[in-house]
């Protein structure tokens, strides 16, 4: 019986998508994007754990704000989630291309998700923490240029060779 190892034509001239290292880079964006926002609320009197309860007020409602541990890591948990599948979202719209190039994309990427969760989601799936955001817009702005930022990770971790980035 033989083995069958030819790909289909058509399959055959896809272009390669990043996929795992977009996950990668955006669980590290994430995580990157976590500690800042907490540094920045700690440093602002919000308290350290208030992103992660704003997160975990899309589930609990205003009820996160009070909550023990357990809130707190339903909000990292789905602040992770989320990352993770952006950064599969960047992967497969922006591939795999130069360092700089995903530095740029992510930029713009970023804001496209700052846009996109202030205006559309946050407002209807969490009002608490889009109350929130409204007396923070600089920083909350910044965050997202840090995870979108951070997707010049996507090429490096998917293993480009260094002449190629």
């Amino acid at each position: 019986m033989g083995t069958y190892t030819h790909a289909h034509p058509e399959v055959a001239s896809l272009p390669h998508r990043p996929y795992g290292a977009g996950a990668l880079a955006g669980l590290i964006a994430g995580i990157v994007m976590a500690i800042v926002s907490m540094i920045v609320a700690a440093t602002t009197g919000a308290g350290a754990s208030m992103p992660l309860r704003g997160i975990a007020a899309a589930l609990y409602g205003v009820d996160a704000l009070v909550g023990g541990r357990g809130i707190l890591l339903v909000g990292l948990m789905i602040h992770l989630a989320v990352s993770v599948v952006a950064g599969l979202v960047f992967a497969g719209i922006v591939g795999n291309v130069r360092t700089g190039v995903a530095f740029g994309a992510g930029i713009v990427y970023g804001i496209i998700i700052w846009a996109v969760n202030t205006f559309g989601i946050l407002p209807a799936i969490d009002p608490t923490m889009s109350a929130r955001l409204a007396m923070m817009p600089g920083p909350w702005f910044v965050f997202h240029l840090i995870y979108g930022g951070m997707m010049f990770l996507v090429p490096i971790l998917h293993g480009t060779p260094a002449s190629e980035r």
